[in-house]
């Protein structure tokens, strides 16, 4: 379960303690992310697999470990360690910016948006999206 405040991954219930399961696989998102790196060399494949899927930068110090790690890409740490969500609602998969603080960008053509915090963006196959320095495009296979 993801706190809805952070979208920090729960084990435990904040309140009592008692430990939360995961509600299984219906809610999982079919979809893949190829990101490449500031050089064409490198790419990594990414696939969503959860509800609330968090982009970012792993911190081991901090604790921190998203979903999506880019922390291999991104030597210039240019993705915050929680930079941007994509989750699942009413059958699509949708993107949002967790207060980064270089953006996430929607790019069409030659033309890049950058996603408002805190409003999801719906991606389809073949969105390019951009996290700081990072650049990816999603495959959502189809059914």
């Amino acid at each position: 379960m993801l706190c809805p405040s952070c979208h920090t991954e729960l084990k435990h219930c904040p309140c009592c303690g008692a430990h939360l399961q995961d509600t299984g696989s219906s809610t999982t998102i079919e979809a893949e992310i190829v990101y490449s790196g500031p050089t064409a060399d490198e790419q990594v494949l990414f696939t969503i697999k959860k509800e609330n899927n968090v982009v970012g930068r792993r911190d081991p110090n901090r604790g921190i470990s998203p979903d999506i790690d880019l922390s291999s890409l991104d030597a210039r740490a240019s993705v915050s360690r929680r930079h941007a969500r994509f989750y699942r609602r009413e059958g699509a998969c949708f993107l949002e910016d967790l207060n980064s603080l270089n953006g996430t960008f929607i790019i069409e053509g030659e033309r890049e948006s950058r996603i408002s915090p805190k409003k999801p963006y719906r991606v389809r196959n073949g969105s390019k999206v951009r996290f700081g320095l990072i650049t990816g495009v999603v495959e959502i296979p189809r059914k």
